[in-house]
């Protein structure tokens, strides 16, 4: 009758928000005790032992997590005497302990901070003996205020609040005295969200346990941005896709070009003075990147603009197994000279068929991987507005085993073997961990020469060693132990401090989505780590003072970028060491993708991210790691407590 253990929280998260992982009940941590403990048995050989009734069980709140030192009454409801009080643990979970044999109802009254008091029954029967209660405590708080325009700070009425936290967002809209209201809610952080007709859209973190009375929201005028979109000779493209990004904002959006190729944002914050643009069309050149801006002048608000795209190439063909003849299904057919999340990409169908669009001019390096296979890449011409062919036939993948020793000739463990250079180009993204016994696998290798990378963060690296798939004899040194100078050298991340974070959307194991590369209110910590690497599991006490110094202020993010391959263990490895951050981890989680396009050699390795998107430290641990996000955040908003 216990909770799920990781139960999904809430489905999307705009990259905002912490949510928090399922509070795993533990049968044997308990703090609860009755108010007095039994008598301690005698020596006495026949004397009968006592006898007891429990009831065990875990308080919740919406989230999941459990609610510690929340006071709950227990009295059996035909005989008042029989009563005890106990407290949750640090977890959320009780034992309540009557002395001698009780059956019947009970009930059990919860009361906590922050929360409403609840009542429930219970009933122990002889089927049942030690029933087990769990219960979710509804929100006791309220968050209110005002929304006034900033002249002379006369209400806004009708304007629209939002208000979002990890488990629900809910809605309101101000009435003529510019006030607005929502109850019943837990203690944690939220988002609120202001739009006004004529107002630049307002966001700001508030903290629900914290605030102090009323909120009062300023709105200033809007900044509006008109956008129209033609081809190389200025003809319009209608039913282009427009994303923007508002510089320091949270604010990201998504339109289509009309008729005449035009579109309009407005609400735009009145205090933005970049706004960063993608633009998608299946027929013309796409880049995955924002990377076209346009900035405000301080006293300008309103900006037109026009737009320009190149036409775009396609290719299409089919993937077939060498052996067979077959076509395969799920094949991953991606376009460019390096792996990317971002790279143009098709996937084949069950007739082996793929389609590629929006391909820029010219050369272009076609990379094909498929799980069982050998890689397969082709070198084709693409023309504008047309579409080219290119078939792959494909081999079974071989195996290339082979071990990693140090200067003394013993095994290296807990390291990591990494390949991407394959024919002159970044496409081949192969990746193996070294086994405690200086052993790895590298799955699917191609049949001519690659490159491998080997690191281990505590004992050295060698980059660039030219190997081949006909070979399983190979044994690399590792010779020189890694100095701190190593440590900080960018052959271990390519990435440097001052970078761009790439555009890349995690997704984390509980369902939120974070979208890096538009967290602008907060510093973001990125913790690349796995469950087989020993330094990584040395880091993570550090890890967690961190999380727990920083997790509950508005202004700090910490993601966990797990490159584990089995999801169960890591997930055995999170309830163990209780650890509550978010963790993305698989194929589909952005993980290996992200860790792909920084450069990521070697792990543990922490990459701490500034509100405008560029990196600020790399690869520091430990203690130094602890102090340096203290003093980047000393001088930033106050903390907003109660994250998860």
């Amino acid at each position: 009758r216990r909770p799920l253990v990781g139960r999904n929280l809430f489905p999307v998260a705009l990259g905002v928000l912490l949510g928090g992982l399922c509070a795993v009940p533990g049968a044997a941590q308990t703090s609860a005790s009755p108010k007095t403990d039994p008598p301690a048995e005698t020596s006495n050989d026949n004397q009968t032992p006592p006898v007891f009734t429990t009831i065990t069980g875990q308080v919740g709140d919406a989230l999941g997590r459990g609610v510690s030192k929340a006071s709950i009454s227990a009295q059996k409801a035909d005989d008042p005497s029989v009563t005890t009080q106990v407290e949750s643990n640090e977890i959320g979970d009780f034992q309540i302990k009557f002395e001698g044999r009780h059956r019947g109802k009970f009930k059990l009254t919860f009361a906590c901070d922050h929360f409403e008091p609840l009542e429930l029954e219970v009933e122990v029967t002889d089927d049942d003996p030690e029933p087990f209660a769990y219960v979710d405590l509804i929100g006791a708080l309220a968050l209110g205020g005002d929304v006034v325009e900033f002249l002379e700070e006369l209400p806004l009425a009708g304007a629209k609040v939002e208000l979002q936290t990890p488990y629900r967002t809910d809605h309101a809209t101000t009435d003529e005295s510019g006030r607005f209201e929502f109850n019943k809610l837990i203690p944690g952080g939220a988002q609120i969200t202001v739009e006004a007709q004529g107002f630049g859209k307002k966001q700001l973190r508030v903290s629900a346990e914290m605030a102090q009375g009323p909120i009062r929201i300023v709105m200033y005028p809007e900044k509006i941005l008109q956008l129209t979109v033609v081809n190389e000779t200025d003809q319009p493209i209608p039913d282009a896709v427009v994303e923007i990004e508002v510089d320091r904002h949270d604010d990201s959006r998504t339109a289509t070009t009309d008729s005449q190729g035009q579109t309009t944002f407005k609400q735009i914050p009145s205090d933005a003075d970049t706004v960063r643009i993608r633009l998608t069309h299946r027929d013309f050149v796409s880049t995955g990147r924002y990377d076209q801006e346009i900035h405000f002048d301080p006293d300008e608000f309103s900006v037109q603009k026009t737009l320009k795209m190149q036409p775009a190439a396609s290719v299409k063909g089919i993937v077939k197994a060498a052996d067979s003849g077959d076509p395969l299904n799920g094949a991953r057919v991606a376009a460019g000279p390096t792996r990317s999340d971002q790279s143009p990409c098709g996937f084949t169908n069950s007739r082996g068929e793929y389609e590629i669009v929006g391909l820029p001019a010219g050369p272009t390096v076609l990379t094909v991987h498929v799980a069982g296979y050998a890689p397969q890449l082709q070198i084709i011409t693409t023309t504008p507005r047309q579409t080219a062919t290119a078939d792959f036939t494909m081999d079974k993948g071989r195996a290339v085993t082979g071990s990693v020793v140090d200067a003394q000739g013993q095994p290296v463990s807990k390291g990591q073997v990494v390949s991407s250079r394959w024919k002159n180009y970044e496409t081949i993204g192969l990746h193996a961990p070294i086994s405690a016994q200086g052993k790895f696998v590298l799955e699917n290798a191609p049949p001519d020469e690659f490159t491998l990378d080997i690191v281990s963060r505590n004992v050295g690296a060698i980059y660039n060693q030219t190997i081949r798939s006909d070979r399983n004899d190979y044994e690399f040194k590792l010779e020189q132990i890694l100095s701190q100078q190593d440590v900080d050298s960018p052959n271990l991340c390519s990435a440097k401090v001052g970078d761009a974070i790439p555009d890349v959307t995690l997704t984390a194991m509980d369902g939120q989505r974070f979208e890096i590369s538009k967290i602008s209110d907060r510093y973001v910590l990125l913790d690349f780590w796995a469950t087989w690497c020993g330094p990584c599991m040395a880091e993570m006490p550090n890890i967690k003072q961190i999380y727990q110094d920083f997790g509950s202020r508005s202004d700090f993010l910490l993601i966990g970028i797990s490159l584990d391959r089995d999801e169960q263990t890591l997930k055995n490895i999170l309830e163990k060491n209780d650890i509550r951050w978010p963790q993305a981890q698989g194929a589909e989680s952005g993980a290996q993708g992200l860790a792909d396009s920084l450069g990521i050699r070697a792990i543990p390795c922490t990459i701490l991210i500034g509100p405008d998107h560029k990196i600020i430290a790399i690869q520091l641990i430990g203690q130094e790691l602890h102090n340096r996000i203290a003093e980047t955040i000393k001088t930033a908003a106050p903390p907003s407590n109660g994250l998860p």
